[in-house]
């Protein structure tokens, strides 16, 4: 096999992010390793670890840009006129999302938590999503206050959560003959029931 061309840290970077999204779609979380991205873009194993100090460091990378997709879905159904269309739009805009993008979602979900820091921006772009949920929800419910309605947010999305996390492993059927989809918008119309007596 011919050398590969030297490329700056930057550049090695984007195309190693790149070829572990590529093998994530192709072959799923269990088929992400340093030695398969390393095989994919003609580079050694210790070549990952160049730019990554691990594994986890590059998941967390690869996530960046799911969460940035997250984001812009959520940002577009807060746009729109009726805020209850928005939050349904954007529930089932999730769901839908991560159906479409299992391997982006075990990437970012998936198996045991094996850190207990995570970089700011991170942990940021976390507190965005819940942020604009939250907005959403203070739109329809005009009287909530900060710290509410970013309250409900989390409940909401951990119940939006529950149902697509079941769903994708193939356990729903084992709770429930009810899709993630009536799961979820019951849990919203609940809290919008709630929140609008």
């Amino acid at each position: 096999m011919p050398r590969p061309r030297r490329q700056s840290r930057e550049a090695l970077q984007a195309t190693i992010l790149a070829a572990a999204r590529h093998i994530l779609a192709q072959d799923g979380i269990a088929g992400l390793s340093a030695r398969a991205i390393a095989r994919d873009i003609g580079y050694t194993p210790a070549s990952i670890y160049t730019v990554f100090d691990s594994m986890s460091d590059l998941l967390i990378e690869v996530n960046r840009d799911t969460i940035a997709q997250l984001a812009k879905m959520l940002a577009h159904h807060g746009t729109a006129e009726a805020p209850e269309a928005g939050l349904r739009a954007m529930l089932l805009g999730y769901i839908a999302f991560m159906r479409e993008n299992r391997a982006l979602w075990y990437a970012f979900f998936g198996g045991l938590r094996e850190r207990e820091e995570f970089p700011p921006w991170f942990t940021a772009s976390i507190s965005s999503l819940m942020e604009s949920i939250a907005a959403m929800l203070r739109a329809y419910a005009p009287a909530l206050d900060d710290a509410t309605a970013l309250r409900h947010a989390e409940q909401i999305y951990a119940a939006i959560h529950g149902a697509i996390a079941l769903d994708i492993d193939r356990r729903l059927d084992l709770v429930t003959r009810q899709s993630a989809e009536d799961l979820a918008l019951a849990a919203l119309d609940a809290m919008l029931a709630r929140l609008g007596a």
